[in-house]
Protein backbone atom coordinates (compact mmCIF):
# COMPACT_ATOMS: atom_id res chain seq x y z
CA UNK A 1 0.00 0.00 0.00
CA UNK A 2 1.48 3.64 -0.65
CA UNK A 3 1.23 5.39 2.01
CA UNK A 4 0.46 9.08 1.21
CA UNK A 5 1.65 11.93 3.57
CA UNK A 6 -1.36 14.42 3.93
CA UNK A 7 -1.97 17.35 6.05
CA UNK A 8 -3.93 17.86 8.48
CA UNK A 9 -4.71 21.84 8.65
CA UNK A 10 -6.88 22.16 11.92
CA UNK A 11 -5.89 26.03 13.04
CA UNK A 12 -9.52 27.32 13.10
CA UNK A 13 -11.26 24.37 14.27
CA UNK A 14 -8.78 24.26 17.49
CA UNK A 15 -8.42 28.13 17.49
CA UNK A 16 -12.62 27.93 17.56
CA UNK A 17 -12.57 25.45 20.25
CA UNK A 18 -10.05 26.94 22.38
CA UNK A 19 -11.81 29.88 22.34
CA UNK A 20 -15.38 28.53 22.78
CA UNK A 21 -14.42 26.31 24.68
CA UNK A 22 -16.63 24.08 23.52
CA UNK A 23 -16.22 20.17 22.27
CA UNK A 24 -17.02 19.76 18.50
CA UNK A 25 -18.62 16.07 17.97
CA UNK A 26 -19.33 15.92 14.87
CA UNK A 27 -19.10 17.40 11.27
CA UNK A 28 -21.27 20.69 11.56
CA UNK A 29 -20.26 21.48 15.81
CA UNK A 30 -22.32 21.15 18.71
CA UNK A 31 -25.17 22.86 17.85
CA UNK A 32 -25.12 21.12 14.41
CA UNK A 33 -24.73 24.57 12.73
CA UNK A 34 -21.54 24.64 12.02
CA UNK A 35 -20.38 27.41 14.31
CA UNK A 36 -19.95 28.62 17.67
CA UNK A 37 -21.19 32.06 19.61
CA UNK A 38 -18.40 34.47 20.16
CA UNK A 39 -14.60 34.41 19.53
CA UNK A 40 -12.42 35.59 16.50
CA UNK A 41 -12.28 33.23 13.30
CA UNK A 42 -9.43 33.33 10.37
CA UNK A 43 -11.19 34.59 6.84
CA UNK A 44 -8.65 33.70 5.16
CA UNK A 45 -5.98 30.95 4.71
CA UNK A 46 -2.54 32.10 6.20
CA UNK A 47 0.08 28.78 6.56
CA UNK A 48 2.37 31.19 8.55
CA UNK A 49 -0.35 31.05 11.09
CA UNK A 50 -1.03 27.03 11.40
CA UNK A 51 -0.87 25.59 14.91
CA UNK A 52 0.61 22.46 13.68
CA UNK A 53 0.33 19.96 11.06
CA UNK A 54 0.71 15.65 10.85
CA UNK A 55 1.04 13.82 8.65
CA UNK A 56 -1.82 10.87 7.67
CA UNK A 57 -0.80 6.68 7.07
CA UNK A 58 -3.48 7.09 3.95
CA UNK A 59 -5.71 8.93 1.74
CA UNK A 60 -8.60 10.96 2.58
CA UNK A 61 -9.23 11.62 6.38
CA UNK A 62 -12.86 12.65 8.53
CA UNK A 63 -13.92 15.88 9.71
CA UNK A 64 -12.34 16.22 13.06
CA UNK A 65 -13.84 16.18 16.41
CA UNK A 66 -12.37 18.24 18.92
CA UNK A 67 -13.41 16.51 22.89
CA UNK A 68 -11.52 17.71 25.74
CA UNK A 69 -8.51 18.80 24.03
CA UNK A 70 -7.75 15.82 21.94
CA UNK A 71 -8.59 15.64 18.17
CA UNK A 72 -10.54 12.17 16.54
CA UNK A 73 -9.76 11.60 12.99
CA UNK A 74 -10.49 8.60 10.61
CA UNK A 75 -8.08 7.16 7.59
CA UNK A 76 -6.95 4.18 6.46
CA UNK A 77 -3.66 2.55 8.20
CA UNK A 78 -2.24 0.13 6.15
CA UNK A 79 -5.03 -1.62 4.24
CA UNK A 80 -7.64 -1.19 7.20
CA UNK A 81 -9.88 1.58 8.57
CA UNK A 82 -8.89 3.24 11.37
CA UNK A 83 -9.19 6.07 14.14
CA UNK A 84 -6.45 8.13 15.08
CA UNK A 85 -6.28 10.54 18.05
CA UNK A 86 -3.59 13.55 18.31
CA UNK A 87 -3.42 16.05 21.63
CA UNK A 88 -3.87 19.79 21.28
CA UNK A 89 0.16 20.38 20.10
CA UNK A 90 -0.38 17.50 17.04
CA UNK A 91 1.34 15.10 18.70
CA UNK A 92 -0.27 11.24 17.46
CA UNK A 93 -1.35 10.31 21.09
CA UNK A 94 -2.87 6.56 19.92
CA UNK A 95 -4.08 5.25 16.83
CA UNK A 96 -7.10 2.04 16.15
CA UNK A 97 -8.02 -0.55 13.43
CA UNK A 98 -11.28 -1.80 12.88
CA UNK A 99 -11.22 -3.92 9.63
CA UNK A 100 -10.62 -3.95 6.24
CA UNK A 101 -10.25 -0.49 3.83
CA UNK A 102 -13.52 0.61 2.44
CA UNK A 103 -12.79 2.29 -1.15
CA UNK A 104 -14.04 5.60 -1.07
CA UNK A 105 -16.77 7.20 -3.28
CA UNK A 106 -14.73 9.96 -4.05
CA UNK A 107 -11.11 9.64 -5.73
CA UNK A 108 -9.63 11.82 -3.06
CA UNK A 109 -11.00 9.76 -0.31
CA UNK A 110 -11.97 6.61 1.32
CA UNK A 111 -14.04 4.98 3.26
CA UNK A 112 -12.76 6.07 6.57
CA UNK A 113 -14.50 9.53 5.01
CA UNK A 114 -17.29 8.16 6.91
Amino acid sequence: MIIMKLIVVLAALVSTAVLGEENWPHWRGPRDEGSIEGGSYPVKWDADKVLWKAPLPGKGCSTPIVWKHQIYLTAPVEGVDGVLAFDWAGKEVWRKTFGKENSGKHRNGSGSNA
